[in-house]
């Protein structure tokens, strides 16, 4: 058995003729250089100052071989923009300082990726096989067909509609540290290299859309939840697109009118503002200045109706899917995606959107003689559209106080 020394460790002596090994941890800092290391790379020298015989610096016997990727960057982009679990393009470039020969590999790591499809992703580059994911240990294999010369860029694009490869749910990090390119190549293997580069992807989830009072045309408190996976910094903007809603043209809408749920003691680190303007109806809430807010936070916001924000006077089905919410986050934008969980709303409305008509005839007295007055008994005729389904057996009510002997009535629906 050699003796084992670790630096730091104490002094110790080495007896003549005993075989030594000398373990340099990884927390002392050297790293290896970015020109990789030669097989028994005649740079590697040993030396020894032992006042018994001291020895100059002599070359290394025997050492591995370390290659490197000089260059290493991945783009990820989609025709929407990128979305989580939706399918997106991927570019990945790289140079190596070492030849990869035909049969070796390079791979790409990415975790939190998913596929849809399955067999071979054909791409651009005749130097490689067709790339292959594994599912399991979720990387892209390269394999070489023609021989990959050293210091030669090389660049690979794997198309949405071919390779089915999606987004992580969670989005992803500006320049993952989890990304990494590796190579078996025997001229100068890499393991898990993290990439240089890649785009940021945020993903706001959880999101749920609610109001108070559920009332078509009613100014309401707005209630809104999600969770923002990246970061938020001062002046990041979360957009709630709500169309047919309606409000003040261009007003501010003050933190002391927003209130936080999960967090009531705490400062409120949003101001927002409601944008009347057409297309789109607009609640943009910024991240104040100073203000950060950690990753995977979850908010449960309440806007308040002194905000005058006016519910629509059409009916809101159950999750309808044209309220979109997005963020232009530095830390991970969000593009425009439908809101999960929305609350239904019913409506009545006339053909001008106006609400129920009604009118009444056929009026008479207790004594069925006709009487256009106070305490006539009438016909009540109610003309509207339905903006909801109505199913059999549910229960209509009209509350006619103040005009009615009945304060109210009901029908059912068949």
């Amino acid at each position: 058995m050699p003796q084992m020394f670790v630096p730091g460790a104490g002094w110790l002596s080495i007896e003549p003729g005993a075989f030594a090994e000398v373990i340099i941890e990884q927390s002392v800092g050297i790293a290896i250089g970015e020109d990789g290391l030669d097989r028994n790379d005649e740079r590697l020298k040993l030396s020894c100052d032992a006042q018994s015989g001291p020895v100059l610096p002599a070359i290394i016997h025997q050492s591995p071989n370390i290659g490197y990727f000089s260059e290493r960057d991945v783009n990820f982009f989609s025709r929407d923009g990128l979305i989580p679990n939706m399918p997106l393009s991927l570019a990945l470039r790289f140079t190596s300082i070492r030849e990869i020969r035909t049969g070796e590999k390079v791979i790409l790591a990415l975790p939190g990726f998913t596929r849809t499809g399955a067999g071979p992703i054909p791409h651009n580059n005749p130097h490689f096989d067709d790339a292959v994911w594994d599912p399991i240990n979720r990387h892209l294999e390269f394999v070489v067909k023609h021989v990959v010369r050293a210091n030669f860029r090389q660049d690979l694009l794997l198309e949405q509609d071919r390779s089915k490869i999606q987004l992580p749910a969670s989005g992803i990090a500006r320049d993952s540290p989890y990304f990494t390119l590796s190579t078996d190549a025997e001229a100068g293997p890499v393991e898990r290299l993290p990439i240089m580069s890649n785009p940021p992807a945020g993903s706001l989830q959880d999101v749920a859309l609610s109001y108070n009072p559920p009332t078509a045309s009613a100014i309401a408190s707005i209630f809104l939840r999600f969770r923002a996976t990246m970061q938020l910094e001062e002046y990041d903007v979360i957009e709630v697109n709500l169309p047919s809603f309606v409000g003040p043209t261009f007003d501010l809408i003050t933190s002391e009118q927003i209130q936080d749920l999960n967090a009531h003691d705490a400062d409120m680190p949003f101001h927002g503002v409601w944008s009347n303007s057409k297309p789109d109806k607009l609640l943009v809430l910024m991240v104040a200045c100073n203000k950060s807010l950690p990753a995977n936070t979850t908010f449960h916001l309440v806007i308040s109706s002194s905000a005058g924000i006016r519910m629509p006077a059409q009916a809101i089905s159950q999750n309808q899917q044209d309220f979109k919410i997005s963020s232009n986050a530095k830390a991970g934008p969000v593009v425009a995606q439908p809101i999960t969980s929305v609350r239904s709303v019913g409506a009545f409305v006339n053909s001008l959107g106006e609400g129920v008509n009604m009118a009444y005839d056929s009026c008479v007295d207790d004594k069925d003689v006709p009487m256009h007055s106070p305490g006539a008994f009438c016909t009540v005729r109610l003309s509207f559209s339905v903006d909801m389904a109505i199913l059999a057996g549910v229960l209509c009510c009209t509350v006619c106080s103040r005009i009615m002997r009945v304060p109210g009535a009901c029908f059912y629906a068949e």
